[in-house]
């Protein structure tokens, strides 16, 4: 998992650590330890639907994160409850009868109006039964029938806020396989758990600054490594052959090689 400057390996410890620990508790380790510096960006979690367990959310909402997932298409959902109280004693009830998502009762639920994605998102409060909690759910209905089930550990979140915030997850999913394809991210074969940090924090801060770039000039970034690659050739040339890339024949040379096959890229 990785922040803006941040890159650490999904590993475990050998030994009687792993025995004890499961994966999310080492993703919620991760985000303890830096939990400080994250939450001066941002309190929201945007994590896809595997991180929409109870212990794990739990753990994370005690660091002061609030979570933005996914639920199982067939999740146990209930409206909220907003009966009179009975005035008997015990915990208040808190959900009312079960969410049908084919048939939503729109009394209860605001339809959204979306641009950015096709078909219908319907946003309510709910309580879930699988995180023992009342959230705030968005139920997306595609064209083709399909119901995605998108929810925030925050309440009071507005719904168009859930899809904005879940829409961002995909821009990690850029960032992977734009460091994969231009920044080496999987290039490294050393061993050392510091060297590999290093290699991996490298790959994510070259591509955070390769992103500026392309922004600056209009470009991608296959473009603007095949533009990279050109200079360092031309530069290389230069120096091999001590050539003046200020002249005018020089400099349409270099020019063209600058620009080699960048189209292309």
């Amino acid at each position: 998992m990785h922040d803006a400057e941040k890159a650490v390996q999904t590993t475990l410890e050998k030994g009687e650590e792993k025995k004890e620990m499961s994966l999310y508790d080492w993703y919620a380790k991760v985000l303890e330890d830096d939990k400080v510096r994250l939450q001066r960006i941002c309190k929201v979690l945007v994590a896809d639907s595997a991180f929409s367990k109870r212990p794990f959310i739990d753990k994370v909402m005690k660091m002061g994160f609030h979570v933005v997932s996914r639920l199982r298409h067939d999740a146990a959902l209930f409206y909220t409850w907003d009966g009179e109280p009975t005035g008997r004693p015990g915990r208040p009830r808190v959900k009312g009868d079960k969410i049908d998502v084919r048939d939503i009762d729109m009394s209860k639920a605001e339809m959204l109006e979306l641009e950015e994605t096709s078909g219908k998102a319907y946003a309510l409060k709910a309580w879930c039964k699988s995180l023992h909690r009342v959230v705030s759910l968005v139920i997306h209905e595609l064209p083709n029938g399909v119901r995605r089930l998108h929810f925030s550990t925050d309440e009071n979140m507005s719904g168009r806020d859930v899809v904005e915030y879940y829409t961002t997850r995909f821009q990690e999913e850029f960032c992977f396989r734009d460091a994969k394809q231009f920044l080496g991210l999987t290039d490294c074969q050393a061993r050392d758990k510091r060297k590999l940090y290093f290699a991996f924090s490298s790959s994510f801060t070259a591509l955070n600054v390769a992103k500026i770039m392309c922004r600056e000039l209009g470009t991608s970034i296959g473009r603007l490594k095949a533009q990279m690659v050109n200079a360092y050739y031309a530069q290389r040339i230069i120096d091999v052959f001590e050539k003046n890339p200020n002249t005018p024949f020089n400099k349409e040379s270099i020019n063209d090689t600058f620009s080699f096959e960048d189209d292309a890229a």
